[in-house]
This record gives C-alpha cells, structure tokens and sequence, in this order.
C-alpha cells in the first residue's frame, strides 16, 4: 500500500486555523486573570468571607463580563450578604441549572419578606411563585421546587386574604365615619333648628313682652285718661253737689228768714187779730204759715237726700 504523504507546512496551517477558531470563540483564553478571579474569590467563599469573594468575582467579570461560573458564584456571594437585587442581576447570566432557579426564587421571595408596603410583598412574592413554577416545568423531579412554590403560594393566598380584609375594614370604616358625619350634621342641624326656634320664641317672646309694655303703656295712658276724666267728672259731680248742698243751705237760711219773717208777722197778725182784725185775716196767715212750714220740710227732704246720695262728701250736714 502506498502511504500519502501531507506536506508538514499544511499540518501547521490548519492547526493554526483550529486555534484561531477556538481563540475568537472563546475555547481557547490565553489570558487567565479570570480563571486566577474566580479561583481566589472560591478561596474567600470557603472561609465565608463574602464581600471579598464578591470582590474577586467582580475584577474577573470585568475581564469577561458573560462568564456563567463568575456570574453564578457572584450571585452566591451577593445571597449571602444579603444583597438580594444584586444576587438577581448576576443569576440572569448564571448557568440554567436547579440551583438559578432555586436561587432567584429565593431572592424574591427575601425581598418580598423584607418589603414594607402589601403591594410591594405581594408583587416579589408573586414573582418568586412563577420563577418556581418555570424550574419545576424544565426540572419536574426536583422537590425543592415544589416545595418552594407551594409555600410562596400560601403566602400569596394570605396576604390577598388580609388585603381584602383590610379593604373591607377600610370601607366599613369609611361608612361608620360617614354615617358619624351624617349623624353628627343631622345634630348640628337640629340643634341648628333649635337654636332658631329658641331665637325666633325668645324674639316673639321680645315682642311680646314689648307689645304687652307697649298695651299697658297704652291701657295706663287710657286708665290714667279715663281716672282723670273721672275725677274730673267726680270733681264736677262734687262741686255740683257742693253747689247744691250751698244752694240748699242757702235755701234754707232763706226758709228760716222767711219763716221767721213770717212768724213775726204772723205774731204781728195775731196782735191784730187779737186787737179786733176779721177772721179772714188770720185765715190767710194760717196759709201762708203752713205753705213756709211745707217749703221748709221740702227743703229739708232735699238736702237730706244731697246728705245720702253725696260719694265722698267733704262736709256731713
């Protein structure tokens, strides 16, 4: 059989060609300050020196910034500081395994645990459940999945439970204090009323009062005309009876003149009838005598009758 021959200069360029290849793809690194990165930051690791494995992770990733182990490992140590948004960033370009499934769940489910706000909690926590559910789908065997996924779900289900309690405590809340307003303007407003119906009796009952002063002032103007035109009728009246008790007094004293005027002439007239004078001479006295004794005894009815009938006489007679 004869043997082919390759000229060695052939064996050497396409060798050539096969490390230029796996240089450019990155098979081939003559340069290995990553390698020597990732190296000492497992060393660090180890020891659980964290933040200086984190840091020789970092100076390799900016020498090969794609690397899966440098991200994976980079991701480990951010975890354990517990730098959860950074370890997130770094298991994105970790290797698709198990472990970046577990580990970026878990990540989300800390900053979910750590989160203030509900919102906040449910939204890391929701993220956690579908990462999980993700690895379960590509790796189904895996209980740590299951797990995982079971228990962020249950933390799902009661933090929306406590949500819609504290939502329904809030509109509750809100009617109570609603009807608390409605309630305490309906008072206002009654008491409101009150105070107008109080003011509006207390002004009629100022109007009242100033009508009733203003009527007896009125009814007192009028007693006061009607008791002075009464006294000034009593007044009158007195001084009439007055005028009548000294016209009567007067018309007395004239009656006992005349009386005396008579009896004298009558005395006069029986000297004469005595001395021889007719009988009808002392007739006619006679008369004249008992009409002086009956305008007498009238006089004397009349002003007994003044004596009665007089209201407050000044003088008794």
């Amino acid at each position: 059989m004869k043997k082919v021959l390759i000229p060695a200069f052939l064996v050497s360029g396409f060798l050539a060609i096969i490390m230029m290849i796996m240089f450019f793809t990155g098979v081939i690194d003559f340069n290995n300050d990553h390698l020597e990165a990732l190296i000492n930051g497992n060393r660090h690791y180890i020891v659980k020196k964290y933040d200086k494995a984190l840091d020789a992770y970092k100076a390799g990733l900016t020498q090969k910034p794609d690397d899966e182990r440098l991200n994976r490992n980079s991701g480990l140590a951010a975890y354990q500081l517990n730098n959860y948004e950074e370890a997130l960033k770094y298991y994105e370009k970790a290797i698709q395994n198990v472990e970046r499934y577990l580990k970026t769940g878990n990540s989300n489910l800390k900053l979910g645990d750590n989160a203030s706000e509900p919102n906040g909690k449910l939204k890391f926590y929701q993220q956690a459940a579908e990462i999980y559910k993700q690895g379960i789908i590509k790796f189904p065997e895996n209980v740590d999945l299951k797990y995982n996924y079971e228990y962020v779900q249950k933390k799902i289900n009661e933090l929306q439970n406590k949500n819609d309690q504290n939502h329904q405590d809030s509109e509750n809340n809100n009617d109570n204090k609603e009807d608390q307003n409605n309630k305490e303007n309906k008072n206002n407003q009654e008491n409101q009323n009150k105070d107008n119906q109080e003011g509006s009796k207390q002004d009629k009952k100022q109007d009242n009062k100033q009508d009733n002063k203003q009527d007896n002032k009125q009814d007192n103007k009028q007693d006061n005309k009607q008791d002075n035109k009464q006294d000034n009728k009593d007044q009158n009246s007195k001084d009439d009876k007055g005028s009548d008790n000294k016209d009567g007094q007067n018309k007395s004293q004239n009656a006992e003149q005349n009386k005396d005027k008579s009896n004298k002439n009558n005395s006069s007239s029986l000297s004469e009838a005595e001395n021889g004078q007719d009988k009808e001479a002392i007739a006619q006295a006679q008369r004249v005598l008992e009409m002086l004794e009956q305008q007498e005894e009238e006089s004397l009815k009349n002003n007994q009758e003044v004596k009665n009938s007089g209201k407050g006489a000044e003088h008794d007679w």
